[in-house]
């Protein structure tokens, strides 16, 4: 598995609407664990950080972002 980690952050535009920003990396560094709203650990399979719904676990956080993503989170999951 080359990138261990999803990281998630949502930015407000100056339109008040959100955007939403996902990026797959190797290793989550202490600027993406203040940042982020969600970051998910594919080689543990567990939430790292989820302040949007913090109740929700792994597989729940998967299932979203695969109906959201679709194919683009594929490559990403862990087999």
């Amino acid at each position: 598995m080359e990138n261990r980690f999803m990281i998630v952050t949502y930015k407000q535009q100056p339109d008040g609407k959100y955007e939403e920003v996902t990026e797959f990396r190797r290793h989550a560094k202490d600027k993406h664990i203040q940042s982020a709203q969600i970051i998910l650990d594919f080689k543990k399979k567990k939430v790292v950080k989820n302040i949007i719904n913090p109740d929700a676990g792994f597989e729940d956080m998967v299932e979203y972002f695969k109906r959201v993503l679709g194919d683009q989170l594929t490559p990403h999951l862990p087999d």
